[in-house]
C-alpha cells in the first residue's frame, strides 16, 4: 500500500475505472480531511482500486472494481467495509465481499424524525471533551461501530455528568449522530435529556436521522420513544468485517 500525499494523487488514482462493483467511494471533503492527517493509503492493481483509511487497530476499505477475479493485498489489521443497499442482501458487492473471507453482516437501519417526544432544554447538560467521547463510544459500541473521528469531532459534543463530574452519558451533535450512556446510568431518563438538549440547540426543522443496528431491539425502542421511526430499506446497509490476514 502507498499513503496518498495529495488530493490530485488520489483523484489521478480513482479515475478510469467503471465501478462493476463499487463501495461508497469518500466524498472531496472526506478525502482530503483522511489526507490531511496523512491515514489515506491506496493500492492499485488492474481492474481495481482499494483504498485504506487508517482507523484505530483496523483499515476501513473502500474500493471499486471492474474485474471480478482480482485480490485483496494482505491487511495488518482488521478491515471493514459498509455498503449502502442497492438490493437484496445478496447484491454483487455483498457477494464479492463474502467470497474474499468477509462475514459479521450487520444489518443497519435509518431512522428518522421531524420532532422528538422531547422537552427542549440544555438543564443539566454541559460539553464533553473529544477525548471523553472517544474512550465512552468505544466502550460502549466496540472499535469498528464507534466510527467517529475523534478528536476531530464534527459537531458539539454534550454530556450529562455524575456528582464526581464523570460523565454518565455522552451525544456527538453532528453528523455522524452518535449517543453512549455507560451501563450503569441507563434507563434513567439521560438519552431523552442529551436529546432534549440536542433539540435546543438545533437551527432548523428538517429531519433528523440516526442510524441503528437491526438486531439492537432496547436502542430500536428508545428511539422510537424519542420519536424516531424507520424510513424504509433505502436506508439499509451492511458492515461486513475480516480479520487480519
Amino acid at each position: 500500500m502507498i499513503r496518498i500525499a495529495d488530493f490530485e494523487e488520489y483523484r489521478s488514482l480513482a479515475s478510469g475505472l467503471s465501478r462493476a462493483v463499487t463501495n461508497n467511494y469518500l466524498l472531496p471533503s472526506g478525502a482530503r480531511r483522511i489526507i490531511a492527517r496523512g491515514n489515506l493509503f491506496a493500492y492499485r492493481q488492474p481492474g481495481a482500486l482499494f483504498l485504506f483509511e487508517r482507523r484505530e487497530g483496523y483499515f476501513k476499505l473502500f474500493f471499486s472494481v471492474t474485474d471480478m477475479s482480482v485480490t485483496l493485498p494482505p491487511a495488518a489489521s482488521p478491515l471493514t467495509a459498509f455498503i449502502v443497499r442497492r438490493g437484496s442482501p445478496d447484491d454483487t458487492a455483498a457477494r464479492w465481499l463474502a467470497e474474499r473471507g468477509f462475514g459479521h453482516a450487520v444489518e443497519r437501519i435509518r431512522m428518522t424524525a421531524r420532532t422528538l417526544n422531547v422537552e427542549p432544554s440544555m438543564d443539566g447538560v454541559a460539553d464533553a471533551s473529544p477525548e471523553e467521547a472517544h474512550a465512552l463510544f468505544l466502550e460502549s459500541f466496540d472499535i469498528l461501530t464507534a466510527d467517529l473521528p475523534l478528536p476531530d469531532a464534527y459537531g458539539r459534543l454534550l454530556a450529562v455528568r455524575d456528582g464526581d463530574g464523570s460523565a454518565a452519558g455522552i451525544l456527538h451533535a453532528g453528523s455522524p449522530r452518535f449517543i453512549a450512556v455507560r451501563p450503569d446510568r441507563r434507563r434513567r431518563g439521560i438519552a431523552a435529556r442529551l436529546y432534549g438538549a440536542y433539540s435546543a440547540l438545533r437551527q432548523d426543522a428538517g429531519v433528523i436521522r440516526a442510524w441503528v443496528d437491526a438486531d439492537n431491539a432496547p436502542a430500536v425502542a428508545l428511539y422510537g420513544k424519542l420519536g424516531f421511526v424507520p424510513d424504509g430499506t433505502l436506508a439499509e446497509g451492511w458492515t461486513f468485517v475480516k480479520e487480519s490476514s
